[in-house]
């Protein structure tokens, strides 16, 4: 396996990192499936900044695929369910242009990430802040379908009126349902 990395682009590498859970495009009908691949869009944004140092450029291609899809569209999606109006400090675009700007020595050193922003807090902070794990949290949809959102997604989702028939395949659907 990591001999055959080797011989493969960054943006591909990059491509089969983000593609490595399940592959959710089966569950969209042929017709509705995005006509490009993300190793397509990969590569152009690599092609762009190739002379960018490593940690710059995974930065980079982190704050255009990753961020924007998934951290900030689940914050801003649970922010808005709680009515909630929440900020995303460290993306103000004064930061992030000055974060964009710094070598990577300064982003990381030996096996400590964000180290310049450790340091500026360090004395800030209270003492043990910045060895923690970080915590995530999950959704118990698992539970939720075996309970109360079960039938409820059965009937709207997988029920013979649903809207999402025209664009979801249902069998598919209903096999990842049926798993919980």
């Amino acid at each position: 396996f990591l001999r055959s990395l080797s011989h493969t682009t960054p943006a591909d590498r990059y491509a089969a990192y983000l593609q490595s859970g399940a592959d959710l495009s089966a569950l969209i009908r042929p017709e509705w499936r995005p006509h490009r691949d993300v190793r397509d869009n990969l590569r152009e944004l690599f092609a762009d900044i190739q002379d960018t140092p490593p940690i710059a450029t995974m930065c980079l291609v982190d704050q255009q695929f990753w961020l924007p899809d998934t951290y900030l569209e689940k914050s801003d999606k649970g922010s808005m369910a709680a009515s909630l109006e929440m900020r995303v400090p460290y993306l103000d675009n004064e930061v992030v242009e000055f974060a964009n700007s710094l070598p990577d020595r300064l982003r990381v050193r030996g096996q400590t990430g964000k180290w310049l922003l450790r340091e500026a807090f360090r004395e800030l902070v209270p003492p043990g802040t910045f060895d923690r794990f970080k915590r995530g949290f999950s959704v118990p949809i698992a539970d939720w379908f075996r309970d109360q959102l079960g039938s409820f997604f059965a009937d709207r989702v997988l029920g013979p009126s649903a809207r999402s028939a025209n664009y979801l395949d249902q069998s598919a659907i209903a096999r990842l349902f049926a798993e919980h």
